[in-house]
């Protein structure tokens, strides 16, 4: 899976990369993603319908989750996010549209 390395249980662990390519990881079958703080960008639909993707862990550097970054992950139950989004040059960060559309089981989002 290029930057990413599976480990047991289906859990991807994010190599050294800034993004995640639009569609990147679109429907892989995923339970556990855990991000780097190299990380700045989720391009859109980066890991949308991953239907067994249940918790993600993203970077404290992330600045923008593209349009449905997350969209149709059905199992996913809980998120960590960065407390602030901003670009580099102190602009404020983007949440895309629809990027947890269709996530019903979402019940925590720690800031």
């Amino acid at each position: 899976m290029g930057i990413f390395s599976k480990k047991q249980g289906d859990k991807l662990r994010y190599r050294s990369k800034d993004r995640v390519e639009p569609q990147e990881f679109r429907g892989a079958e995923i339970e556990e993603l855990v991000m780097p703080d190299t990380v700045r960008i989720i391009g859109e639909s980066g890991f949308r319908e991953c239907r067994k993707l249940r918790t993600a862990t993203l970077s404290d550097q992330l600045c923008e989750i593209g349009a449905y970054a997350f969209r149709d992950c059905d199992m996913l139950e809980s998120i960590v996010m960065p407390g602030e989004m901003r670009y580099p040059d102190g602009t404020g960060g983007m949440l895309g549209i629809g990027c947890f559309e269709g996530c019903g089981l979402l019940r925590e989002i720690t800031i």
